[in-house]
């Protein structure tokens, strides 16, 4: 996430995909549809947890209309 604040990396999962996999998941997401993928970036070690399957989940929704609270806009 530190990457991300600097602008290192996309802010949006959407945005890291390769070519056509994140314009396909950017006009699902404005027409409507809940973009969901599984995340390469793990947080965690798996000698960490070695009687566990663990799967990380990442997902993208757009909401129209909407006024963040503090946006200048």
């Amino acid at each position: 996430m530190d990457e991300e604040a600097r602008g290192e990396l996309p802010f949006l999962w959407m945005d890291s995909l390769p070519g056509a996999d994140g314009r396909d998941l950017r006009v699902k997401t404005i027409r409507g549809e809940v973009a969901i993928g599984r995340s390469k970036r793990a947080t965690w070690r798996q000698d960490s947890l070695p009687a566990a399957i663990c799967h990380h989940w990442v997902g993208t929704i757009f909401i129209p209309n909407v006024r963040l609270i503090g946006s200048r806009r």
